[in-house]
């Protein structure tokens, strides 16, 4: 436990100079933390009583990773207007599939023109074209920006892509894992998907 605790210290210190180090650039912290946890990790060294490993409290981080993604999410959903998403329904779903578009056919043709097998194409073509909602939320936060009036036209970017990742990890678990899609699994998983964004909207506007 103790090893835990000082590894979790060392975690927390190391966060600490990152976010030092972002402030003093007037940078966003994002990428200074990534970089800093590339750094460290199962290849780093083991200096005297501080292992830069952080072996020991690996699940112990991931949970509180984890739960701070959901608490940015949340505090994010605090500054949102559903009844302003709504009106901006349409423009989001045209914007959203010009966007979803563009990534997806440039995740495509640069493996195609490499010479990839099929199936690693769809693979890099998936994680070109999807963006992560966590890292979206904390640039919003950082630049201040939660409150403005376009946030909802990026949420509803958001989820509208929430939406295709459901639909096509669906097929690409299929034809990577199986070899062939099920088409009731993919239906299943777009239905669930679409449901759960409809049943909290209609829920955020009924109050």
């Amino acid at each position: 436990m103790s090893y835990v605790i000082l590894e979790v210290g060392l975690a927390l210190g190391i966060i600490t100079v990152a976010g030092h180090l972002a402030n003093r650039l007037k940078f966003s912290i994002v990428p200074i933390l990534i970089v800093a946890g590339i750094i460290v990790g199962p290849h780093a060294p083991q200096i005297g009583v501080f292992d830069f490993r952080f072996i020991a409290s690996a699940p112990l981080i991931d949970f509180m990773g984890r739960l701070g993604v959901i608490f940015l999410l949340f505090y994010l959903g605090l500054e949102f207007s559903v009844g302003r998403l709504l009106k901006a329904g349409r423009s989001i779903f045209i914007g959203g599939t010009i966007y979803m578009l563009i990534n997806f056919s440039l995740g495509l043709l640069l493996p195609w023109l490499w010479g990839w097998p099929p199936r690693e194409i769809l693979v890099v073509a998936g994680i070109i074209c999807i963006s992560s909602s966590a890292i979206v939320a904390k640039v919003l936060v950082d630049l201040k920006r939660a409150a403005r009036p376009e946030t909802e036209m990026i949420l509803g970017l958001m989820m509208y892509q929430d939406v295709f990742v459901a639909i096509y990890l669906s097929i690409v678990s299929g034809l990577v894992l199986t070899g062939a899609t099920s088409t009731p699994g993919v239906l299943k998983s777009a239905a669930v998907a679409l449901g759960f964004m409809v049943g909290v909207l209609l829920l955020g506007r009924s109050w």
